[in-house]
């Protein structure tokens, strides 16, 4: 500074300070958190040390192995509770099957404390089995309805056979279905399912495609039941169950 005056050099000095300042305080407020400083929402289980009056109950368990059912503690409707799945016994004998949160939001009294649990394949196959389940932990006292539910489950085995020999055909049924795999084996195929009667040959699948039964979209097997697109889907059947 000379006689009170700043010099050229030193206000351009002062100026370039401030900017490197400015952009300095813009980028740090624009730039991403760090890793550790991002906020990330997880679901929580939130369970009562103990449960006051239990209402749970299995519903149902489906050919597909899909047991379904609610679980919810009256006295603490706001908390959510796990249920853990036992098969071939209660929880001192039988086979944990794993367990899933009873959280989802479905129409009833029961909303935001029902769930729908997948059994492990190595379960499905065709045989009797049955089942127990316990809201929060397995003890007996938490034992869920009713208690030991049989159970027959079928998974699925032969999803190539259809897709090279079985899926072709349906390519002329889009006009009245949306057929997938699951759809097929799980619905026509299994009506009426094996334990219950049904066979390679009377199966409702194979009743529709050969005019056996009555089909809006005619016969795809006009040699009867054992030829053409009929035979093949008596060898999905096999495939699936034998």
């Amino acid at each position: 500074m000379v006689g009170g005056t700043v010099s050229s050099r030193h206000r351009n000095i002062i100026a370039l300070s401030i900017l490197l300042s400015v952009t300095a305080l813009l980028f740090n407020n624009c730039a991403q958190p760090a890793e550790d400083e991002k906020s990330t929402v997880e679901e929580v289980y939130i369970a009562p040390a103990s449960i006051g009056r239990l209402a749970a109950k299995i519903e149902y368990v489906t050919t597909e192995g899909k047991v379904s059912g609610y679980a919810m503690d009256s006295k603490s409707p706001n908390a959510v509770l796990k249920v853990v799945f036992y098969i071939g016994g209660d929880f001192t004998t039988g086979t944990f099957a794993g367990e899933i949160i009873a959280k989802d939001k479905l129409a009833g009294q029961y909303s935001g404390h029902y769930f729908t649990h997948q059994l492990p394949a190595s379960y499905g196959d065709g045989k009797s089995q049955f089942l127990y389940a316990y809201a929060l932990t397995a003890k007996p006292e938490y034992g869920m309805s009713p208690g030991r539910l049989d159970f027959i489950f079928y998974a699925p085995k032969a999803e190539d056979f259809f897709n090279a020999n079985i899926n072709p055909h349906l390519s002329q049924c889009t006009r009245c279905h949306n057929w997938t795999y699951r759809t097929m084996m799980y619905g026509p195929l299994t009506i009426p399912t094996p334990a219950a009667g049904g066979s390679q040959t009377n199966n409702k699948f194979l009743r529709k495609m050969s005019g056996i039964e009555g089909h809006a979209g005619g016969n795809f097997c006009s040699g009867g039941s054992n030829s053409g697109f009929c035979s093949d889907i008596q060898s999905w059947w096999r495939a699936e169950f034998q």
